[in-house]
């Protein structure tokens, strides 16, 4: 029988060393594809030799990334991903008696996490891959769909590994009736947003005697994205036409945490915000006039330039 993609998992373990694998302690995320993969470059020998064919050939360098989008709730290993990308955390102990529940704020730094071990089980074959941190995070939240985040990533290498047996949170994924986005404060009705954090990392970062890469290192990051808004009145056109900066937010709420006062949420903000774009076209007679209003997400004084906060179970710092 073939390989069936109802039987792969996804496991992710923090490493202690970076490019060293874990490979036990995992915790495990529903996904919904990936595109990891490993390729290996091939080198082939230039020299004349009197012949019209090439006779020698060798491997080159290695190169292990891709993608695995997923839809997100505010337990699994979303937490542990977070960190990666934006390895500032401040963390509140919100535990009440024996119920357990924390805030994490998630934002930028210039100290990186170790790096991830992710193993995916592909039916017939597992594979680990290691040394890895997230290169972008994106979010996409639309009408009648669940928040789904797709991370980028960047590993050392993969090779097989040992298979785990995978056990899932029991909460569901954030879904778009449970959201809100807000401009300056204020509820702003839209019916899709998207946002794209790339983390700038320097991959390419190699040295003589090794097919793999050097650690990635840190560089800057760039946030933008876009919104679809109904057109009520000129409160956004006017931010972009006067070039005057907004605090976006998109707030998604999940279940109540048993025990407590707190409820699970995941929150993304974007405190200074400069919208782009054009004027609204009108698209038909029977149609509603839209704004698509893209942004970039600037750090002006003390204001991050992106923050993240989650609020779950999980009563420790990642």
């Amino acid at each position: 029988m073939p390989a069936m993609g109802h039987k792969a998992y996804a496991g992710f373990a923090q490493e202690v060393v970076w490019g060293t694998k874990v490979v036990a302690g995992m915790d495990f995320l529903e996904f919904l594809s990936d595109s990891l993969q490993k390729t290996i470059s091939e080198k082939v020998q230039q020299g004349i030799n009197a012949s019209r064919v090439r006779t020698k050939r060798s491997h080159g360098a290695i190169t292990v990334g891709g993608t695995m989008p997923f839809e997100v709730n505010a337990e699994d290993v979303t937490g542990l991903l977070l960190k990666n990308f934006l390895p500032t955390e401040v963390f509140s102990d919100l535990t009440v008696g024996p119920a357990t529940a924390g805030r994490h704020v998630f934002t930028p730094g210039a100290v990186l996490e170790p790096g991830l071990t992710i193993q995916i089980g592909k039916d017939v074959v597992v594979l680990d891959y290691f040394g890895g941190r997230i290169v972008s995070l994106a979010f996409e939240a639309a009408v009648d769909d669940f928040l789904k985040a797709t991370p980028t990533f960047s590993f050392k290498d993969c090779d097989p590994g040992i298979a785990q047996s995978p056990t899932y949170s029991t909460e569901p994924a954030l879904i778009f009736r449970n959201g809100t986005f807000t401009v300056d404060g204020s509820s702003v009705p839209i019916a899709s947003l998207s946002a794209t954090m790339v983390g700038g990392l320097k991959i390419e970062r190699r040295q003589l005697g090794s097919a793999t890469i050097l650690q990635q290192a840190a560089g800057m990051y760039d946030i933008s994205g876009s919104f679809n808004a109904y057109f009520e009145d000129m409160t956004l056109l006017n931010k972009f036409l006067n070039q005057a900066p907004g605090n976006l937010v998109l707030d998604f709420l999940g279940t109540p945490i048993t025990g407590t006062p707190s409820t699970r949420q995941l929150k993304l903000e974007f405190p200074t915000a400069y919208l782009n774009g054009s004027l609204p076209q009108v698209p038909g007679a029977d149609a509603e006039i839209m704004l698509t209003i893209p942004f970039r997400a600037i750090k002006e004084g003390s204001t991050e330039l992106v923050k993240l906060t989650l609020l779950n179970s999980r009563a420790t710092a990642y």
